[in-house]
């Protein structure tokens, strides 16, 4: 009995704060630099600090490039982003792309966006 409460305990525990910033570290960085540009490990990646192409994606187009991938830009060694599929939930990817769109505007404000404030900015 006592085993089934302590996985209880964890499970139903305070809601973690989410960071859009951790995930991109984790997931995109590699590619697209902590700052948004494109890496020497890959530097036919879109560079994210492109204000003008980030809005054309919008919040959709954004959320689409992540979880089908896209083609890179063009260039000599002519790799692919890869898909992220289904690898993050609906709030994950929320956090993300505002980080992401953070990454062209300064003024979108901070590195931890939740997902409420994600929703607030959006007009939900």
């Amino acid at each position: 009995m006592l085993g089934l409460l302590g996985g209880c305990a964890d499970a139903a525990g305070p809601e973690q704060p989410m960071s859009g910033r951790q995930t991109y570290e984790r997931q995109c960085a590699r590619c697209h630099g902590d700052d948004g540009r494109p890496t020497k490990a890959a530097p036919t990646a879109r560079d994210l600090t492109n204000r003008s192409y980030i809005e054309s994606l919008g919040d959709r187009g954004i959320r689409e490039a992540i979880m089908q991938g896209r083609p890179v830009m063009v260039g000599p060694e002519q790799k692919t982003m890869p898909a992220f599929g289904n690898q993050f939930s609906d709030a994950e990817l929320k956090v993300l792309v505002g980080y992401v769109r953070s990454l062209s505007n300064s003024e979108l404000g901070p590195d931890e966006l939740t997902p409420d404030a994600v929703r607030e900015r959006a007009g939900e």
